[in-house]
């Protein structure tokens, strides 16, 4: 009931939410240091991502829904919307890394953070892809292999998993290549 409401009111469209929603939980699976409660996270932060009010800080459109809809009772992880976890997902799903670069000391933080950026970006058009077969993996360093024929088919696409792979490496996070 409480996730319907939160749908409602930011009029998330639910069929891109569910895309991004799959995808980051199937890549956080790859990559979570320690199977738990995370993948979750990553996956339900894709509904936050898709809302049509973008223009709103993401954060306050959490914490504000957070507080509004959510009881201790009924929804206790969204009540939560102080904890430092949920906030870089939020803050940290799109846009400069940087911003959020504290957080990646954090081994299950920082696979969620993968997770649910990856799946933002391979979903930016919003609209129904053909995905290509994506090897991921995690631990020590982030390995990443995406066909390159598929990539040359899509160039923004290519783009951004460019820019993406060179904010990681800024940050002390280098992505080695894999074959697909």
């Amino acid at each position: 009931m409480t996730v319907e409401r939160f749908v409602d009111r930011y009029r998330i469209e639910r069929a891109h939410a569910a895309r991004v929603a799959a995808l980051a939980a199937a890549f956080y699976r790859r990559v979570a240091p320690v199977r738990g409660s995370g993948a979750n996270a990553a996956a339900d932060m894709g509904v936050a991502t898709a809302t049509k009010s973008a223009c709103r800080s993401p954060i306050w459109v959490f914490t504000s829904t957070a507080r509004t809809f959510c009881s201790t009772r009924t929804c206790p992880a969204f009540r939560q919307a102080s904890n430092r976890g949920w906030r870089i997902l939020v803050y940290g799903c799109r846009g400069g890394l940087a911003k959020v670069s504290a957080a990646l000391g954090d081994p299950d933080l920082r696979a969620q953070l993968l997770s649910l950026r990856l799946a933002v970006l391979f979903h930016h058009a919003r609209t129904i892809i053909a995905l290509p077969r994506i090897e991921l993996t995690g631990g020590g360093r982030i390995g990443l292999g995406v066909s390159e024929r598929w990539l040359a088919k899509h160039p923004l696409t290519a783009h951004l998993l460019a820019k993406e792979r060179r904010q990681w490496k800024e940050l002390g996070h280098p992505w080695k290549s894999l074959l697909c």
